[in-house]
């Protein structure tokens, strides 16, 4: 009986243990924003990435977006087909 004890007490620090490890990977917060262009209209679909990552998303009619990113995230690469490329520094939320 005391085996089984033990075997039970291991199995949940182990994964009390795990669970807190992953929640520690998993840090990140949510921006988001609007894209416009010269004439502050809105850019539909418009590419919203996360400098050196693959995380990205499109903006919406309106022109916004909202995306996860992680909390070491700096800065968004903004990019339209015609239109130059735009890196933004990643302030606040």
């Amino acid at each position: 009986m005391n085996d089984l004890n033990a075997k039970m007490k291991f199995t949940i620090s182990f994964f009390l243990m795990f669970f807190c490890v992953l929640g520690a990977f998993a840090q990140e917060k949510t921006i988001s924003g609007v894209v416009k262009d010269i004439h502050d209209e809105p850019v539909i679909g418009a590419n919203v990435i996360v400098k050196g990552t693959t995380i990205g998303t499109v903006t919406d009619i309106e022109g916004k977006f909202m995306l996860k990113v992680p909390q070491s995230a700096r800065t968004l690469q903004i990019s339209y087909l015609g239109m130059k490329n735009v890196e933004v520094p990643i302030t606040g939320n």
